[in-house]
Parts: structure tokens; sequence; C-alpha cells
């Protein structure tokens, strides 16, 4: 049986309060590596710490919740390198081979701010960082971005325009990259950091009708989504979609 340990601190204003948690975890085997991917699932072994803080000031008027956490975590699949070159293993296919790696940490926080900052106007921000390494210390999982930044506020100006809201935020990732398979053998694909602009409008016609356009990368800027299977594509363009909401 594999155990899950968890320290949890959930802490609110004039209060505090710290739990132990055991789970049971089954492992989930993978197809093996002859076909490419080792017997590593998500699941195993798993030492997990975190902290969770949550606060309501100013009446409601903000909110703010703080998670900071470290996993350690067995049968993680992980790209398998040549332990003479270093290279990464390549299957038949071109693509990379995975092999269960285990001791696996996972460091990181997730933050989070949201209120109110005049009357109509809301505003939110939410910051995560994480950072993988095996064992040894060595990164893995470099496909993933280290750090999320995403920021959004909306407006619903007073008198006669009351029924519309306007808003817009910005969303951020750090930089990322993977190995990839070419004709020549394979190549370092990085991944720089990717600033997505997003606008949204909505008008409330009546109390149960409203229609809502939102924009999503205005800039239509282009950047790859990585993973560490070859399954590198663009992320999404430029897209308009209109919405029309009926309540009943």
């Amino acid at each position: 049986m594999h155990v899950n340990p968890i320290l949890r601190a959930a802490l609110e204003p004039g209060d505090a309060v710290a739990h132990f948690v055991i789970e049971d975890f089954g492992a989930a085997a993978g197809d093996g590596i002859e076909s490419g991917i080792a017997q590593a699932g998500d699941s195993g072994a798993q030492v997990q710490v975190a902290v969770f803080g949550n606060g309501e000031h100013f009446g409601g008027r903000l909110n703010t919740a703080l998670t900071v956490f470290e996993t350690r975590q067995n049968n993680v699949a992980t790209g398998l390198l040549d332990p003479e070159t270093g290279n990464p293993v390549l299957l038949a296919d071109g693509t990379q081979a995975s092999i269960a790696t285990d001791g696996v940490r996972t460091r990181g926080f997730e933050a989070e701010v949201q209120g109110v900052l005049l009357p109509g106007w809301n505003a939110s921000l939410g910051w995560s960082h994480y950072v993988f390494h095996d064992s040894d210390g060595k990164p893995v999982r470099t496909f993933v971005p280290g750090t999320l930044v995403r920021t959004f506020t909306t407006w619903n100006p007073p008198g006669v325009l009351n029924k519309l809201t306007v808003g817009g935020g910005i969303s951020w990732q750090s930089t990322s990259h993977t190995t990839v398979a070419t004709a020549d053998g394979t190549t370092e694909l990085h991944q720089a950091s990717v600033p997505l602009l997003n606008l949204m409008g909505r008008y409330q016609v009546t109390d149960n009708v409203s229609v809502q356009l939102n924009a999503n990368n205005l800039l239509d800027r282009k950047y790859y989504v990585l993973d560490e299977f070859d399954n590198t594509y663009y992320g999404p363009p430029l897209s308009w979609a209109v919405a029309v909401s009926v309540k009943f």
C-alpha cells in the first residue's frame, strides 16, 4: 500500500488549524518502456507538505489566498537519457522514450488576490511558481512553464451604462523547453516567455438575457505548447466568441 501523509495548516483570521491526512494510492502502470512509455503513472508513493492561508479583509472588499507546498513522488514518467552520452533515447518513431523516476520533488506556491478597487471596479491577480527536480537535484519536466501570472479587471459603469460590463487581463507564462525529434536526431526546442492579452464585454439586455463578447490572445502571439512526448503544437491564436446567455 502506498500512503500519502499530508500536513495541512488552514490559517484564518483569529484561528489556525493543522491536521494530518493519510490516503492510499494504487500505482497506475503505463504501457512499459517497449511502447515508449515507462510504467509511470502519476500515482505511487507520495509525501506532500502544504500550508494554506486564506484571508478576508476590509469587510470582504479584499480576499487573499496562499498555498506553499512541497511534494515528493515516485513512479513519475520522465525522459530517458543515454547514461554515456546524455542524449535522449529515441524510439523507432523518433519520439523520446520515458522511464519511471522515483523521488521527483516539486516545490512551489500559489497566491491569489482579488477585490473591489472602487464601486463597480473589480480586479484579481494570481501568481504560481513551480520547480521540478529528480532525486539527484536535476531539473525534470522542463516543458512545464515554471511561473504563471494572471491578472484581470472588470468595470461596470454607473448611470445609463450600468448594464454594460467591460474587462481585460493579461496571462503570462515563463520560459520552457523540451527535446523533440528531427530528421537528424533530436534538438532542444525553447519557448520564450509569453504574454497573452484577453478582453471581454457583456451587456445585460434584460434581467434574464445577456450578450457577451470575448477576445482571446488579442495580440495574436505565436507560441508553442510543449510536452514530453513530442506533442508540440502552436497555442491558440487570436479568437473571438459571442455568447448569449438566457436564464429561465
